[in-house]
């Protein structure tokens, strides 16, 4: 049991938390959604940002859906809902940076996208996500 506790907590400083996307739920979205831009992403979803020693890891996903998709001239994101939700604890949306322009856009820029135009409503599509820490 304790070793489980040790596991399920940050033990490194650095890097972020998040959800990374099973190999299948990428190639289905990029089959549903061909990236607009060159450089193409469509890897995790951000759970938090930095992440700190002792930060308990994300939370085992339930379901997973891609809910929502906007283009920011530059970059494209999609929204995922999970286990419910669309907002992160930190209240920005939870999503997938899809692709970029590296000239124009990196993929911190979709936070702001998103805040700034919100996002068009799309038929969910489920996906599956791994908690993990990345580095």
């Amino acid at each position: 049991m304790d070793s489980f506790k040790e596991f399920s907590k940050v033990t490194t400083k650095g890097g972020y938390l998040g959800y990374e996307l099973t190999e299948s739920s990428r190639s289905l979205l990029l089959s549903h959604f061909k990236p607009k831009y060159s450089r193409t992403y469509c890897e995790h979803v951000t759970y938090k940002f930095p992440a700190q020693v002792g930060d308990d890891m994300p939370p085992a996903v339930k379901e997973a859906h891609v809910v929502g998709y906007q283009d920011g001239k530059g970059i494209e994101a999609l929204v995922v809902e999970i286990n419910g939700t669309t907002k992160r604890p930190d209240a920005a949306i939870y999503h997938i940076t899809l692709s970029l322009d590296p000239a124009l856009k990196k993929p911190f820029h979709s936070n702001e996208l998103l805040k700034q135009h919100g996002f068009n409503h799309v038929q969910p599509l489920t996906i599956h996500l791994e908690p993990k820490h990345f580095r």
